[in-house]
């Protein structure tokens, strides 16, 4: 089955970066892959998110001044964090009252 990348996300995406991973997720196959080189690389499955992610899925990585990486996911009106060493997607709960659907996400550190 041909790869369905609907949303993606980088790692230090931040100013004086040394470097950055790029992250995709593929919601045909409802997986987390890694894009190498980033922009024009090829896939690697990192493995199965455990959840049918829609279509419309948003996906944000954010980097703490440690270099921590957390990333969050958002398909219909469930937000999700994602493990970026497995793919499994964990259940974080419904965004505002659950009948919003988002399209996107953008992760803010604070």
């Amino acid at each position: 089955k041909k790869p369905t990348v609907t949303a993606a996300a980088y790692t230090e995406s931040v100013a004086g970066a040394k470097s950055t991973k790029l992250f995709d997720i593929d919601t045909g196959l409802d997986v987390l892959v890694f894009q190498d080189p980033p922009n024009d690389g090829t896939l690697q499955t990192i493995g199965p998110l455990g959840v049918d992610f829609g279509p419309q899925t948003g996906f944000d990585i954010l980097t703490d001044p440690n270099g921590v990486n957390r990333a969050f996911a958002a398909s219909g009106s469930v937000l999700y964090t994602i493990d970026l060493l497995s793919g499994k997607a964990t259940r974080v709960g419904p965004i505002g009252n659950g009948s919003l659907r988002l399209v996107g996400l953008a992760v803010a550190p604070g």
